[in-house]
């Protein structure tokens, strides 16, 4: 794609869960610093959350990207409960985050007629998929007449579980039905098992895959550094990374460095990095013991903040390997940002059981252990997946997000 191709369409990130300093949202902000720093002709506008952390504001601005701050919605506040709601409950929920979208695609219809404009709105759930739909619908003559096309994201799986599955699933099959039909809008889903259950729940023949945004595959990361051998010298291990959160195992962090420290020796260092979105009352203890254990355990380098793309490099440089505390349960169908860093970085993980990181594992053949103690003896047993690297499912994955973004 030629310099006068490229600069020839805008991109617009619509993004209300974009408000904490941690999590996805927060990587995907780092990704697009990173991008505006390597293409500053890139056109990039971020509409994010009015909350939106002073830090991220910072960076935006630091790197020149146009950020708004544009939601008040809440993104996950029913992400948990709306089943308890159900559809009536939610209906003021979806109708205020409608007529948000519905703002922000006025002005995008408007700046339209000046640039080509490509949409970019990540990790949808059934509710925010009905409400950007909704908000097409009020607007649908408008945008087809416009030169504006958007890359809508499913991130969440509308596979039944809980007490009403059935009911889960044809919100979902409501919401997504209508958005894939716009003839402007493409949806696509984070992960090969989420694509083939769109398929299912669409009637699709195919459904594509957006590249994984957590970092800016095309920038200050050597193209060979997913090449380099899975065998370590040095003894540093990843024990957590991102949220602090309960089903990703943070509360079994004690049991886990505990076991560590006794089993080896000085040179051997444990890396905890969390971010805390909320003083969540459930794992308080554990984040208060972390920080008491730091302050007199010098093999331990506790992190308590969000990484930058550098930090992340370099974190994952050093290590030797990671283990995984995530709820195997939890994560049956539930996708994690971990797994493809490991892919990319040819890291070896310990995980306690068999769940969308294991399978995630072998499509992408990480080097891989299954050991419910989670020990780091586990890791002289990793084994490299028998299945062959997927070359154009990995290709997908890692496609830099602003020339998959500019080729719509």
């Amino acid at each position: 794609m030629s310099d006068l191709d490229r600069g020839s369409k805008a991109i617009w990130v619509f993004d209300p869960g974009m408000m904490e300093a941690g999590g996805h949202h927060a990587a995907l902000a780092e990704t697009l610093c990173q991008i505006k720093r390597r293409q500053p002709n890139e056109s990039i506008s971020v509409f994010a959350h009015k909350l939106l952390d002073g830090k991220l504001r910072e960076r935006f601005n630091a790197s020149g990207i146009s950020i708004e701050l544009s939601f008040e919605t809440v993104f996950y506040k029913h992400f948990h409960g709306g089943s308890v709601l159900g559809p009536a409950g939610l209906q003021k929920y979806i109708r205020v985050l409608t007529l948000e979208y519905k703002a922000l695609l006025e002005s995008a219809i408007k700046h339209s007629s000046q640039q080509p404009i490509v949409i970019f709105v990540p990790c949808l759930n059934w509710e925010h998929g009905s409400a950007l739909s909704y908000a097409i619908s009020q607007l649908d003559d408008s945008l087809s007449n416009s030169n504006i096309h958007i890359a809508a994201c499913a991130m969440y799986s509308p596979t039944p579980s809980g007490q009403e599955p059935e009911i889960k699933f044809l919100w979902y099959k409501m919401a997504f039905t209508t958005l894939a039909k716009c003839r402007f809008v493409s949806l696509y889903c984070s992960e090969q098992e989420l694509c083939d259950t769109y398929i299912d729940l669409l009637s699709f023949d195919k459904c594509f895959l957006h590249p994984c945004y957590l970092m800016d595959w095309a920038g200050e990361i050597p193209q060979k550094e997913c090449e380099q051998a899975t065998h370590i010298t040095s003894k540093s291990y990843l024990l957590y990374f991102g949220d602090a959160k309960l089903d990703k195992g943070f509360n079994r962090l004690p049991e886990v460095l505990k076991q560590g420290l006794a089993s080896t020796g000085a040179d051997t260092e444990f890396v905890i990095q969390f971010t805390l979105a909320w003083e969540y009352p459930e794992i308080m203890d554990t984040v208060q013991t972390l920080k008491n254990w730091a302050k007199t355990e010098p093999r331990l380098t506790l992190h308590h903040g969000f990484w930058t793309n550098q930090e992340m490099l370099k974190m994952y440089r050093r290590i030797s390997g990671v283990i995984c505390t995530y709820d195997i349960n939890a994560y049956k169908y539930k996708s994690s940002g971990l797994i493809w860093m490991l892919a990319f970085f040819n890291k070896p993980f310990v995980i306690s059981g068999r769940c969308w990181l294991s399978r995630e594992a072998e499509r992408l053949s990480v080097p891989m252990a299954i050991d419910e103690s989670l020990g780091l003896a586990s890791f002289s047993k990793v084994k490299i997946s028998k299945i062959p690297t997927n070359i154009g499912y990995s290709e997908a994955l890692f496609m830099p997000l602003n020339e998959w973004l500019l080729s719509h």
